[in-house]
């Protein structure tokens, strides 16, 4: 991928996807296993839950 091939639109949906990402990262979210910010946010809920119901 070259950035200069990309319109104005193109880099700003990027940016908004990796902010989402790095915030998904910090809030201890395993992307390592994700490929898209919904997955993270999945992996997070399930975290989450599994954390609420004790296990």
């Amino acid at each position: 991928m070259n950035a200069q091939d990309l319109s104005e639109e193109e880099i700003r949906v990027l940016h908004q996807f990796y902010y989402l990402l790095a915030g998904r990262a910090k809030q201890g979210t395993d992307l390592g296993q994700t490929h898209s910010v919904e997955g993270a946010d999945e992996n997070h809920e399930g975290r989450l839950a599994a954390l609420r119901d004790g296990k």
